[in-house]
């Protein structure tokens, strides 16, 4: 049975937003790939929609490091989050995806594929979401599609507008490379 305990985290308008972009970029090459999968309920709509594309699914299963988010060390206290997460996404999809259990950095430090869609829903910090959105910039190919979840959130939002400008909104705000 699979494990959502926060289902609430990732909206339906979430989902059908990135259905969308996955149809959007379905004629592009490259990778399609989420930064912050936690239990993976946007990663199920994501790797569904996708099928038969691997999905690459970056993740450390560690909450927040270095911050004050008691939530997220408390649940990890609980339970096994990264374990939910497998089964969840076996049960759920055609197991079309590739984990990638390790910071977002060290994984973009030896990333070579081009990338035609990026979700991005790691750490909600402004260095983060910057750090993250200017590393994959150089792979993501013309008409891909980077989307961010939370991007009503203060440091994700203006990490978004000082780097790529104000984006548009449809369940998720997203910017497309022209």
């Amino acid at each position: 049975m699979p494990t959502f305990e926060q289902a609430g985290w990732f909206s339906e308008y979430g989902k059908d937003a990135l259905r969308e972009y996955v149809n959007l970029t379905n004629h592009l090459s490259g990778a399609i790939v989420e930064v912050g999968c936690w239990e993976g309920n946007s990663t199920i709509a994501l790797t569904n929609a996708a099928f038969p594309e691997t999905v690459h699914c970056i993740d450390h299963w560690q909450g927040v490091v270095g911050g004050g988010d008691d939530m997220t060390k408390q649940i990890l206290a609980e339970r096994d989050v990264y374990a939910d997460f497998l089964a969840n996404m076996d049960e759920l999809t055609h197991r079309n995806y590739e984990v990638h259990k390790a910071d977002w950095r060290d994984v973009f430090a030896t990333w070579a594929q081009p990338i035609k869609l990026l979700h991005i829903d790691g750490s909600h910090t402004y260095e983060e979401v910057r750090d993250n959105i200017l590393a994959a910039l150089p792979h993501l190919v013309t008409g891909g599609i980077i989307a961010f979840d939370d991007s009503g959130y203060g440091p994700v939002n203006d990490a978004i507008k000082d780097t790529l400008g104000e984006l548009p909104y449809n369940g998720l705000a997203y910017y497309t490379k022209p």
